[in-house]
């Protein structure tokens, strides 16, 4: 959840015709022609692209693009969502006020018309009562999101975003294309199923936790915002040194998600880049630190190099 909240608020700043995590690598056993890797802000509109004439010359050189995943390709996930939906109700005629008192539904409504600014007896609130305590728990997560949309305004995304663009032109290109990670979407309907079998009475105590501990959860959040400010800024300057350098940075990548991930990537990297030269377009907090993909090719005997 958390690293969804970051990609997603990365999504809402903007950046300047000059920003880039380029990066040439080189020297890849059989390695006839360089490959490219850019770190992305999620999201982004694609029309960056356009401004960007390095990444337009390294596009232009590579036969391959390799992506997280294929996000073109939505109907694997709307099928998953729409298999999903039933299981997100509660049982029949129940509804999330019957798990909690009046004090806790009186807190609830409070959360919910401070995080997403409707008022909770607006129709479509209130038919959204049979959800179990888990949807609105995850849900409540993401409102501070709201805020820094609605503050900000006129930096959501629009148009086409990058990472689906990047694709699209690769295929307009006629490219190879590849993913870096393996979309199942059984494994994830599992993940979901085992997430809402939790009994109904444990999620209401886990979302009487939140609750309780709201006004916190909002700070800790701004001040995670700051961070994220200061990443775009480094972004957009194509100052990687010090986003690589950055604290809260390399303690993301301390994580299990981003260490294991990038550790499935580096075998299929080589073996695409021995194929032919390969663009490879994955979120910038994979390129840090001693466990991120950059110290892994250079493990791997490649040089990597940041293109200016």
């Amino acid at each position: 959840m958390r690293k969804i909240i970051t990609s997603l608020l990365l999504a809402l700043l903007t950046v300047s015709a000059n920003a880039q995590f380029l990066f040439r690598i080189s020297g890849a056993d059989k390695q006839s022609a360089p490959s490219y890797m850019l770190g992305t802000i999620h999201l982004l509109p694609v029309s960056l692209l356009d401004s960007i004439p390095a990444y337009q010359e390294a596009e232009a050189q590579c036969r391959q693009l390799f992506i997280e995943y294929d996000v073109n390709d939505k109907q694997a996930m709307d099928s998953l969502m729409s298999k999903g939906a039933n299981m997100m109700q509660m049982p029949e005629g129940k509804t999330i006020l019957d798990l909690l008192s009046r004090e806790q539904t009186e807190k609830l409504k409070e959360c919910i018309k401070d995080g997403f600014f409707v008022s909770v007896e607006d129709s479509e609130i209130v038919a959204r009562f049979n959800y179990q305590p888990v949807v609105f728990l995850l849900t409540l997560k993401m409102a501070p999101l709201t805020r820094v949309m609605v503050k900000y305004p006129e930096l959501r995304p629009q148009g086409m975003i990058l990472d689906k663009g990047c694709a699209q032109r690769a295929k307009e290109r006629n490219m190879t294309m590849g993913n870096l990670d393996e979309f199942n979407p059984d494994s994830i309907k599992k993940a979901k199923e085992e997430l809402l079998m939790q009994s109904l009475d444990m999620q209401a105590d886990s979302l009487i936790s939140f609750l309780n501990g709201y006004e916190l959860y909002k700070k800790n959040f701004a001040e995670e915002v700051q961070n994220l400010v200061q990443a775009v800024r480094d972004w957009k300057a194509g100052d990687y040194e010090h986003f690589s350098s950055s604290e809260y940075w390399l303690e993301q990548t301390e994580m299990p998600l981003f260490r294991n991930r990038n550790e499935k990537w580096l075998p299929k990297m080589l073996a695409a880049m021995r194929e032919a030269p390969t663009m490879f377009v994955f979120g910038a907090g994979h390129l840090v630190g001693p466990h991120g993909v950059i110290q892994l090719l250079r493990n791997a005997g490649c040089q990597v190099e940041q293109v200016r």
